[in-house]
Order: C-alpha cells, then sequence, then structure tokens
C-alpha cells in the first residue's frame, strides 16, 4: 500500500465503524484505526509518512467523531510519535513493531488523560478495544504490505 491508499483505508475504517455503531458509538469508542496506520505507515514508508499519516487520520477521525475533539492534541501527538518510531523499528516484524509501538501509544494515553483529569474506568474499555482492533488491524494490513 502507498501513503494515499493507507490514508483512505483509516479514514473509511473508520467512517464504517462510526455507521454501523450508530447509536451505540460510546460503546465503539477505541474500535478505529488509529494508531495502525500511523504504525504501518512509519514502518513501510518513512518516518515522515508515519508522522503526516498519524496527523492527517488524527485529523479526519475527530472532525467526523465531533464528540471527541477535545483528545484532538493528545491524538495527533501520540500518532505522530508512534508513526516516527515505526521507521526506527523496520527491522523486525511489523507485527511486533505494532504492538510494541500500541504499548508506548498507551502510555502516552494515560500519562496526559491522567494529567487532564479524564482517566475513568471506561478508558480502560477504550483501550482495550483499541488493542484488540490495532491487532486484528496490524494483521491485516500486515499481510498487504
Amino acid at each position: 500500500m502507498n501513503f494515499f491508499q493507507l490514508i483512505i483505508f483509516g479514514i473509511l475504517f473508520n467512517a464504517a465503524i462510526m455507521l454501523v455503531s450508530k447509536g451505540f458509538r460510546h460503546y465503539t469508542i477505541g474500535i478505529d484505526s488509529l494508531p495502525t496506520i500511523s504504525i504501518v505507515a512509519g514502518y513501510t514508508l518513512g518516518a515522515a509518512s508515519g508522522l503526516w499519516a498519524g496527523i492527517i487520520v488524527a485529523v479526519v477521525y475527530h472532525l467526523m467523531r465531533i464528540r471527541t475533539i477535545q483528545y484532538m492534541p493528545l491524538t495527533i501527538l501520540a500518532n505522530a510519535v508512534v508513526g516516527i518510531l515505526a521507521s526506527l523499528m523496520a527491522f523486525g516484524s511489523i507485527f511486533t513493531a505494532g504492538i510494541a509501538l500500541l504499548i508506548v501509544y498507551h502510555i502516552i494515553s494515560i500519562a496526559a488523560v491522567s494529567v487532564l483529569g479524564g482517566l475513568k474506568p471506561g478508558y480502560f474499555s477504550f483501550i482495550t478495544l483499541n488493542f484488540i482492533t490495532t491487532i486484528f488491524l496490524l494483521y491485516v494490513v500486515g499481510m498487504l504490505v
């Protein structure tokens, strides 16, 4: 996949989840293509692609899911960081690098949300769903790259 295909895939995946989950979206937060797209872009295409993929997909995600807009700066930062770091981990398996970077992503996320006072029990449901989704997407996208 090239850069634009990754971006389109990430945006369409997020849009599809939002359409399918209409009416019970609160329970699907965490089922998204973040940070998978930035990890795959950084791993396969380099640091600049990982950075920009993370920024673009995060911005579009929050514009589609406007009620989470307060997390946009954090999401952009975390996705950009893992996108850049992914380029440094391109020597091994994309799946292993992705899991390691997903942990980094959520360490950044937990630290920032803790400081902002938003760390509640539901946040750990988000992390769990995001881990499941990201592992699935890394497997699927990993087969395509």
